[in-house]
């Protein structure tokens, strides 16, 4: 049957009646005065809970509701800042941006934790043999590009952030009698990263990079 291959959404406009992120617990009113309960169990990287009184769009899949958008204008009469083609706009009504690593919740305070404007290189790593290579927590997320020479094939690197392993390097070329690898991470604020191999006598950095926050 057509019905079997074809993918319905049916999405509605509503206004926000209960907002309760600690029972992720959403509710809104249909334009036809139905109340409807929305999905708080699945969000998105960038998730924003609505406020009472909003208008927002919403889809319904298998049967269940989701958010979708936010009726909310842009760079109204007034604005100190006009968005531009290009421009990523964040959506926050109580003025609040929360990170969440691991469902722990923090704070950011000012936009320069997550400005990025260049790199440099992290003096002292080039040529560092992996035992424990440990890059200090600042205030700012940072993007840290690590280039790793393994010497032998059954040995690898790996970064941890926060106690928690979270790639392995693998070969991806050769250089002359050695291997390369390159592996990128995000770095929240204020978390620590270790980088170490398998094997110190075998794993070294080749070149360690980390981005430049704009006010640093």
């Amino acid at each position: 049957m057509l019905s079997d291959h074809v993918n319905m959404n049916l999405k509605r406009g509503v206004k926000i009646l209960t907002c309760d992120p600690s029972k992720r617990l959403i509710e809104a009113e249909t334009r036809n005065g139905e109340v409807i309960t929305v999905n708080a169990y699945a969000y998105t990287p960038m998730f924003r809970w609505p406020i009472p009184g909003e208008k927002w769009m919403v889809k319904e899949e298998n049967g269940s509701w989701y958010l979708d958008g936010i009726y909310e204008p842009q760079g109204t009469e007034g604005s100190e800042v006009q968005a531009e083609p290009g421009d990523a706009v964040i959506s926050s009504s109580s003025g609040r941006l929360l990170l969440n690593q691991e469902g722990k919740l923090t704070q950011i305070k000012n936009e320069s934790q997550l400005s990025v404007t260049g790199y440099r290189e992290i003096p002292g790593s080039k040529g560092k043999t992996l035992g424990t290579y440990e890059i200090k927590p600042t205030e700012n997320a940072r993007f840290i590009l690590c280039i790793f020479t393994i010497s032998s094939a059954e040995n690898f690197g790996t970064m941890t952030v926060a106690g928690n392993e979270i790639a392995i390097t693998e070969r991806s070329g050769s250089v002359g009698l050695n291997y390369r690898t390159t592996l990128t991470i995000v770095l929240p604020p204020g978390v620590p990263c270790t980088i170490k191999g398998s094997n110190p006598s075998f794993v070294s950095i080749n070149s360690l990079w980390e981005s430049i926050s704009g006010e640093s």
